[in-house]
């Protein structure tokens, strides 16, 4: 064998070894997904943040304009595993008035939830709504029950939640947004009936919390959201993703996205900014003209 067969054999076997490594490499720190059987919930454990551990809830409520269809003590999922390495999906049917998926595929620092809605009655629901929750568990650096280090946009700026309208007579821990491109006194009936809705009005499609030391960050991101949501009990992130008007048989569909990352607050939005516009590239409405316009 010449000289230079053996330096390409050597130069081949080196670059296999090295794909083998940095594949294995992005394998092991994707983001690991455990649905609990039977239920919405979703724990989620972070390699790339030292093994921090998430749950979301999926969700917590679907309803519309003008009602409820799927409230939080719903049951009988059947979790089972997706196509996409590490990935998991459910379909259900409560009641016969909705048919609903809700699939997970993680990534090293974001898990994409593509949320699926059909409408089964014979009435067309107006501004249909997904109601998801995000949360930290245990003892986490992105705890933030005072609100100073959780942010929305309004204005086209982040803002603390410590700083948005949060008078209430009645739980001073929970507050719904509703988002500013929804009309005015136009409330979901789900939303209005707890009569916690902070006159400030976001006209962002994120909630984001970074840590102490601002060097990393969790957030949740949806386009044409209808409101958003808090818990500082639980320091939770909510953004209700829209899907529009749904009519008798139709079915929509959006992407929404959790990110768990390393960053600032402005790397955080820079990157949700750079990726909403491929979200609402995805998204599949049943009417296009019924859904507001997306807002950067």
């Amino acid at each position: 064998m010449s000289k230079f067969g053996s330096i390409q054999r050597i130069t081949y076997l080196l670059v296999a070894i090295l794909s083998l490594t940095f594949n294995g490499a992005v394998a092991s720190e994707r983001i690991s997904l455990s649905p609990i059987p039977g239920s919405m919930l979703v724990n989620i454990t972070v390699p790339t943040l030292g093994g921090e551990d998430f749950v979301v809830v999926l969700p917590k409520t679907i309803g519309c304009y003008e009602m409820t269809m799927v409230n939080q003590n719903a049951t009988g999922m059947k979790w089972e595993s997706a196509e996409e390495e590490g990935s998991f999906i459910y379909k259900l049917s409560p009641g016969g008035l909705i048919y609903y998926t809700v699939k997970l595929v993680p990534y090293v620092d974001y898990v994409d939830i593509i949320l699926t809605v059909q409408n089964l009655t014979r009435i067309t629901w107006g501004d249909v709504w997904f109601f998801t929750l995000l949360a930290p568990q245990g003892e986490s650096a992105f705890r933030d029950g005072e609100m100073r280090r959780t942010f929305v946009q309004i204005d086209g700026k982040p803002m603390l939640l410590s700083k948005t309208d949060r008078e209430t007579n009645f739980r001073k821990e929970i507050m719904f947004y509703l988002h500013d491109s929804i009309p005015e006194n136009h409330p979901p009936n789900f939303v209005e009936a707890f009569q916690q809705i902070s006159k400030t009005r976001p006209d962002g499609n994120w909630m984001l919390a970074v840590n102490e030391d601002n060097t990393a960050w969790y957030a949740t991101a949806s386009v044409n959201p209808v409101f958003l949501f808090s818990n500082t009990q639980l320091s939770s992130l909510h953004v209700a993703p829209g899907f529009g008007d749904i009519g008798p048989k139709e079915k929509s569909e959006i992407v929404s996205r959790v990110y768990f990352a390393h960053g600032s607050l402005d790397d955080a939005i820079k990157r949700i900014e750079t990726d909403l516009p491929v979200l609402a590239k995805r998204a599949k409405f049943a009417r296009n003209e019924s859904v507001r316009a997306f807002k950067k």
